[in-house]
């Protein structure tokens, strides 16, 4: 079965793969990370800006992040450059992600600091439209074989967790030791943005010789409209279903990267056990990336997905039921273990985002990666905007208090249901969306047959016309 797969699908070499892999992995996360578990916290504590209006800086910049998606879709659908479709996208994707990351930590002492950070986040949601949607195409060009597409996800994943090390273990150290400043902070975003911007050169090298000119021939090349966007997700089931199932899993993941300084330093009133939990869990992380690699070859990427969304309701229950909040070890395992998991949701839905620009192309004869893309990016990023405008809202209702060294008794239980129901509700809307996608190994295979032969037939009858 293996050979065969290998003779149909066209596939990337092992150094396409660890470059593409760990330089995407490393290049999003090193800010990612760093913006959602820290910017609200910066933004409360450091800035004193109030909470209710933090959590509606990072929900405008994430819908205006989305509803840009289409628009760079259908952009980069009409490119053609000799530098290829995406790759201008993505350098001055990594320029705006990296400047913009700068500039929001930057403090300056000026009275509208709200408006200020509302300015550069929804810039840095700007870079983060070109590159996401820009990557999201890529994966569907630089390799076709299904395992060989999971397994992007292992350099991927080792690249994230060396990225989530440097942020999770190295910020709250090196900001505390520098005094919590606004020039600490400054100073530890400029490290974490240029690393970014190297990583995305790398990434660069990775699809050079992937994303070119030729590799779009032989599809019909009409443009495609809003109007039709429309009617690719109306005629594509399968991206319908795993939108809702990757959006729901943003959604439960939302609630506790915005809230987990919160968590350690008000519930546990441990801040200095976070960067310890992160440490606990990143070793295993890495093995987790590789076991998901061989579950690859046995199991379908549905089902490694709906096994994940199992493992991430678990330990929240756990959480919300027995409350072992004055027990920080136990506190600091069971986190770790929620973490962990995560590679078997993380590792497959971006391969089943592939598969389903494959299957958009199948039915449609159309390459439309970049719409696919961004139709894809765009309900996500709603997924993940939510909790940040929700959390903030509801803490601000119950009385928090920014800068204060103790909150009261409803903000802490707000932390808690907040960071821990909402993924339990986030998970169980990813399992209910995951009966209904339909796209099976068997299927995938007759697609990519039926792609080739159509595409041999385009080249040669556009051959005979010249």
């Amino acid at each position: 079965m293996i050979e065969k797969m290998q003779s149909i699908y066209d596939r990337a070499t092992n150094k396409q793969i660890i470059f593409y892999g760990s330089a995407e992995g490393f290049g999003f996360n090193t800010i990612n990370i760093f913006v959602m578990m820290f910017f609200m916290y910066y933004v409360t504590t450091v800035c004193k800006v109030p909470v209710a209006f933090a959590g509606l800086i990072i929900t405008i910049a994430r819908f205006f992040d989305a509803i840009t998606d289409p628009i760079m879709g259908m952009l980069a659908d009409r490119t053609n450059t000799k530098w290829g479709r995406f790759r201008p996208y993505i350098l001055l994707g990594s320029i705006l992600f990296s400047a913009s990351v700068i500039l929001m930590f930057w403090g300056p002492a000026i009275e509208s600091k709200g408006i200020y950070l509302m300015g550069f986040y929804m810039l840095n949601s700007v870079g983060v439209t070109l590159l996401s949607v820009s990557v999201n195409s890529t994966r569907g060009i630089i390799t076709q074989e299904p395992v060989q597409r999971v397994r992007l996800a292992i350099p991927a994943s080792i690249a994230t967790v060396f990225a989530m090390a440097i942020v999770m273990i190295g910020t709250v150290p090196f900001t505390q030791h520098f005094g919590d400043s606004i020039s600490a902070w400054r100073n530890w975003a400029i490290i974490i943005s240029l690393l970014s911007f190297l990583a995305w050169r790398v990434f660069d090298y990775s699809i050079r010789e992937k994303d070119v000119p030729q590799r779009y021939s032989g599809a019909r090349k009409e443009k495609v409209t809003l109007k039709e966007q429309l009617m690719i997700l109306k005629l594509n089931r399968p991206l319908q279903m795993l939108i809702i199932a990757s959006a729901t899993n943003d959604f439960a993941t939302g609630f506790s990267s915005a809230l987990q300084i919160f968590f350690w330093t008000y519930v546990v009133r441990r801040i200095d056990l976070q960067p310890i939990s992160s440490a606990i869990m990143l070793p295993a992380m890495v093995i987790m990336s590789i076991v998901v690699g061989q579950l690859a070859k046995k199991y379908s990427k549905k089902q490694i997905f709906v096994a994940g969304s199992w493992s991430g309701i678990v330990v929240p229950a756990i959480m919300l039921i027995l409350q072992p909040f004055d027990q920080p070890m136990l506190v600091l395992v069971l986190m770790a273990l929620s973490i962990i998991t995560t590679p078997l949701t993380g590792n497959t839905r971006w391969p089943m985002m592939a598969d389903c620009i494959d299957y958009s192309e199948w039915i449609t004869g159309k390459n439309s990666a970049g719409v696919i893309s961004s139709i894809y990016t765009l309900f996500n990023k709603l997924g993940n905007s939510i909790p940040a405008v929700i959390a903030g809202s509801i803490l601000a209702a119950l009385g928090f208090i920014e800068g204060a060294d103790m909150q009261n008794r409803a903000v802490l239980q707000g932390i808690i249901w907040l960071s821990f129901g909402g993924a339990i509700f986030g998970h169980i809307c990813s399992l209910v969306a995951m009966k209904f996608y339909t796209i099976t190994r068997e299927l995938y295979e007759k697609m990519v047959t039926e792609m080739k032969d159509r595409k041999v037939k385009t080249t040669d009858k556009e051959r005979s016309l010249n």
